[in-house]
């Protein structure tokens, strides 16, 4: 029904989804909710997002800023940040090929080979999944592309801390700055 209504579909994302989500996860935080009320709301944004995203371009595959290739690293299947991101990004005028969630090192490499992105943003949601971003590093280095993207880094397991650990170039703590960082990267 928002849909409908109002004529810019990223109100709905910056108005009703992404804080309806900070809601929920400090709720959990305090304890007044649990992680599968977390996870439903995560579903909720996921549907929301979804339905968002294709009219933020109205399906215009050109004039793109950039190509950005973006996943949730192997092991770890949480993509609610990463989908706002996603949202932010293609609203922003970015072309974001989006790879999922649990995706295998190969799968980043083969893509960055295949797609030339400018930016690569990976994301981890526990510390023991954010491990898999420095495996990432390694991987794109044996393959010779780590010098062909921006390696961008983020989630909820991850710190500004991690970027000289992993090898990244830089980190996103939300979505607003993985999108301010992505423009800045285009001035470089």
């Amino acid at each position: 029904a928002l849909l409908a209504t109002i004529a810019n579909p990223m109100r709905i994302i910056n108005e009703a989804v992404k804080p309806g989500l900070d809601v929920v996860s400090v709720k959990v935080d305090t304890g007044e909710m649990f992680i599968p009320d977390l996870i439903m709301a995560g579903e909720a944004a996921k549907v929301s997002i979804d339905l968002i995203t294709p009219l933020l371009r109205g399906g215009d595959s050109d004039g793109y800023k950039a190509k950005i290739l973006m996943g949730v690293v192997v092991t770890d299947t949480h993509d609610i940040g990463k989908n706002v991101v996603k949202a932010l990004l293609v609203a922003d005028g970015f072309e974001v090929i989006d790879l999922g969630v649990d995706v295998a090192h190969e799968v980043f490499v083969e893509n960055i080979i295949s797609q030339k992105p400018l930016i690569l943003a990976a994301s981890a949601y526990t510390s023991a999944s954010a491990r898999g971003l420095g495996v990432l590093n390694e991987k794109l280095k044996e393959a010779g592309v780590r010098d062909d993207v921006i390696f961008l880094i983020g989630g909820a397991g991850v710190y500004s801390s991690d970027v000289p650990i992993v090898g990244a170039d830089a980190y996103g703590a939300d979505a607003n700055e993985a999108v301010a960082l992505c423009n800045g990267f285009l001035s470089n």
